[in-house]
């Protein structure tokens, strides 16, 4: 390819049709220039033209749903497992803690520390003594819901602490 087929092509792409003699003469006896010149005139035909605004709606209707658009119960489990637990935790310790509860914890760390087992113990003897109670009433079901409940939620948890470490959240 010589500088003339370069001229030649150059003039063929920018322009619409290339009307000057030499080229002309030039795309009759070069066989490569006159198959640039096929293509350069193909693809001037494919250029598109203006999309009117009801063919634009229908094409993007036409379109899939991204998968991160969907909105799937999944989404959801971890914060009504959450509030789930956090709600069958508080009546089975019976309500909200009143605020005058947390000024009166002890200063120093050995009470807390000896505070804390206690608690602990009292909280386990509760939820024993609830435990009992809801299977004395009858309510072995909420039983069993919560239990359900509780690996409900730690398996979502668990799906999406998974998730989040593969970066996919």
């Amino acid at each position: 390819m010589n500088m003339t087929c370069l001229a030649v092509r150059r003039a063929l792409e920018e322009e619409a049709g290339c009307a000057s003699p030499a080229a002309v003469a030039h795309l009759a006896e070069c066989r490569s220039c006159a198959e640039h010149a096929g293509l350069v005139e193909l693809l001037d035909g494919l250029a598109p033209g203006d999309a009117g605004e009801a063919i634009v709606r229908d094409v993007l209707l036409d379109l899939p749903i991204a998968s991160w658009q969907v909105r799937r119960p999944a989404t959801w489990a971890p914060l009504a497992a959450g509030g789930a637990l956090a709600a069958g935790g508080l009546m089975l310790l019976g309500g909200i803690p009143a605020g005058g509860t947390l000024v009166t914890l002890p200063a120093s760390a050995y009470s807390l520390l000896a505070s804390s087992a206690l608690d602990i113990v009292t909280a386990a003897r509760g939820s024993a003594d609830a435990v009992r109670t809801v299977l004395t009433a009858g309510g072995s079901s909420a039983l069993l819901w919560l239990a359900m409940s509780a690996l409900g939620g730690s398996l979502a948890v668990h799906a999406l602490l998974r998730r989040t470490a593969r970066g996919q959240a």
